[in-house]
C-alpha cells in the first residue's frame, strides 16, 4: 500500500452521493462520515495482519474464544467498508479522470464510469454496466 500510495497518491477510493437532479446529477465526494478513510483502513490492514499472524497452532489454541465484542468489531468495520465502497470514485493512475463505480444501480447491477476529457466545462463520460449471470460477469459498455 505504501508503494500504491508513493507512486498513485489518489488511488485510494472515495466514497460518493449522487443525487438526481434536474441538469443531470450531483456527485459529492467524501460525503458519508461513516465510510472507511485511508486512516482507518492502514489501521484494519495492520490489525488483520497480526490477527492473521498470531502464531503457531498451539498458542491459538490456548487462546480465549472469540467474544461478542469482537464480533461487534468485525461487523462495525465491514459497515465502514461497504459505506465506502458501495459508491464511491477512485483518481485515474495518469491523473486524468476518474472512476466512478456503482455497486448497485437503478438498473439492479454493478457499473463504472470514466470521467475524461475534460475542458471547457464539459466532460466526457464512457459508462458500463455489468449485468451478473449465475456467477459471470457480463460488459455491457454504453457511452
Amino acid at each position: 500500500m505504501k508503494l500504491l500510495q508513493r507512486n498513485h497518491p489518489h488511488s485510494f477510493p472515495q466514497s460518493l452521493t449522487r443525487t438526481k437532479t434536474s441538469d443531470g446529477w450531483h456527485l459529492e465526494a467524501n460525503s458519508k462520515p461513516n465510510a472507511l478513510t485511508f486512516t482507518e483502513f492502514k489501521a484494519l490492514y495492520s490489525k488483520c495482519g497480526e490477527i492473521l499472524h498470531r502464531g503457531t497452532i498451539r498458542t491459538i489454541e490456548t487462546e480465549e474464544p472469540i467474544s461478542k465484542p469482537d464480533y461487534d468489531e468485525v461487523i462495525r468495520w465491514s459497515h465502514k467498508v461497504v459505506e465506502l465502497l458501495n459508491e464511491h470514485v477512485v483518481a485515474r493512475a495518469n491523473g486524468k479522470g476518474l472512476y466512478h463505480i456503482s455497486l448497485k444501480t437503478e438498473s439492479g447491477g454493478p457499473a463504472c464510469s470514466v470521467f475524461s476529457g475534460f475542458s471547457g466545462g464539459a466532460v466526457n463520460v464512457a459508462t458500463y454496466n455489468l449485468e451478473v449471470h449465475e456467477g459471470a460477469v457480463e460488459n455491457d459498455a454504453a457511452a
